[in-house]
């Protein structure tokens, strides 16, 4: 509601033109595209539930470029006419283009070589600079009715589109300073292509995205140098960090995991460095509940439960207050979190707990995905999402305008 009445906190800000394109099987374009380019262009009409045009929500007009319009006649054919047509465009270098792929491939499709048209247009366009939104066209119409409900598709699709164009829908209430947060996340691969998946996403205090890096590795010694220079670098460009703060996500074995935790604490830096781990705990047996509401159980959100030396739940949902009626997929479970640092003392500080436990908190408020609250922050949540595009890709390296955008959104 806020957002709709504000907007957002931040316009991209290079470059200053900006261009829309759509990607479409043939026979969507008199139904999903035409549609969709209705709603952006000229709002959600709707008797009780109207939505405004892109100009008026994200305060960003929608520019169609027609030209760059990639249309292919079936499934079959779409990589190689993207791919074709991408390569020989011309494409202005004052401008940044954003790709909307309505993709013809409906969810109930579980044919693998069907849904690997999303990772490979998305590759091809990312590795030519180029942002991408993708809708199912089974969204927008589907056995011959339009969907009276996109509406409540529009504003995440329109957050995610301002971010990925390097805008910044809503950042922290919290006082600028110089400090350093990295999130970094260890991932079985979901190929066979490499064994294991790694990210390291960069942030300051505000929870403004700096840049990342991601790497595919066979073995874990391998992606641990890579996220040590990933690390060093985003040291290198905020020089001025009083003290480096490193969210990390364990989804692997402990004999695995063991290089990067040693990475992590020999980063040999001259600030403090602390380590902050995060685990869901959905298979776990730590759980709360509130006694004393009989109807919620939930524990409001914000609740901190001290459960061992340096360890903590943190209660992460949608009940803020006794009025509070979170919705079925708002009962997110608690998320476990430990505390380490290259300066031992600096733990004995609750204040400072307190407050690094508050930054979690506060980061999984800067999801840009959609406005749905979330209980993973964002500096673990987003190296998951890379985990399961990543490993599709067909470059051993990201490109660097990847590692700039929040593409993957």
């Amino acid at each position: 509601k806020d957002f709709k009445s504000k907007g957002p906190y931040q316009l991209p800000q290079k470059p200053a033109n900006f261009k829309f394109f759509f990607i479409y099987q043939a026979s969507d374009k008199q139904t999903a595209v035409k549609a969709l380019y209705g709603y952006l262009n000229s709002g959600f009409k709707h008797e009780r539930f109207p939505f405004p045009k892109m100009q008026d929500y994200i305060k960003m007009p929608f520019e169609l470029d027609v030209t760059k319009n990639v249309e292919f006649t079936g499934i079959e054919d779409a990589v190689s006419t993207v791919k074709t047509v991408v390569k020989n465009a011309d494409w202005r270098t004052d401008t940044r283009y954003m790709a909307i792929f309505i993709n013809p491939v409906p969810k109930a499709d579980k044919d693998e070589e069907h849904n690997a048209i999303y990772y490979r247009i998305k590759e091809i366009l990312l590795y030519e600079g180029i942002s991408s939104q993708v809708i199912k066209a089974e969204h927008l119409y589907k056995n011959g009715n339009y969907n009276n409900d996109f509406n409540t598709f529009l504003p995440h699709i329109e957050i995610a589109m301002l971010a990925k164009l390097g805008g910044v829908p809503w950042r922290l209430n919290r006082p600028t300073n110089n400090e350093l947060i990295v999130g970094i996340g260890a991932f079985y691969s979901v190929t066979r292509k490499s064994r294991f998946v790694g990210s390291a996403f960069c942030f300051n205090n505000e929870g403004i995205f700096k840049g990342f890096d991601c790497f595919k590795g066979d073995d874990t010694i391998s992606l641990a140098g890579s996220i040590r220079e990933a690390v060093g670098k985003f040291i290198v460009t905020n020089h001025k960090a009083s003290r480096l703060i490193i969210h990390f996500y364990k989804d692997i074995g402990k004999k695995e995991l063991q290089p990067i935790i040693s990475t992590l604490h020999t980063l040999g830096l001259n600030i403090p460095v602390i380590v902050v781990t995060i685990n869901k705990t959905e298979s776990k047996e730590l759980l709360g509940f509130d006694v004393e509401d009989k109807t919620n159980l939930m524990p409001y959100s914000g609740t901190i439960i001290k459960v061992g030396h340096s360890e903590y739940l943190l209660f992460n949902n949608t009940r803020y207050d006794p009025q509070s009626r979170p919705a079925q997929k708002e009962y997110h479970f608690p998320v476990k979190i430990s505390f380490s640092c290259t300066v031992p003392k600096m733990l004995d500080n609750m204040d400072l707990i307190e407050q690094l436990i508050d930054q979690v908190y506060q980061f999984s408020r800067m999801y840009w995905k959609s406005t749905n609250q979330q209980n993973l922050p964002v500096t673990i949540k987003y190296p998951e999402m890379v985990a399961e595009i990543y490993p599709y890709f067909g470059h051993e390296k990201l490109a660097d305008y990847g590692k700039e955008s929040l593409w993957f959104l």
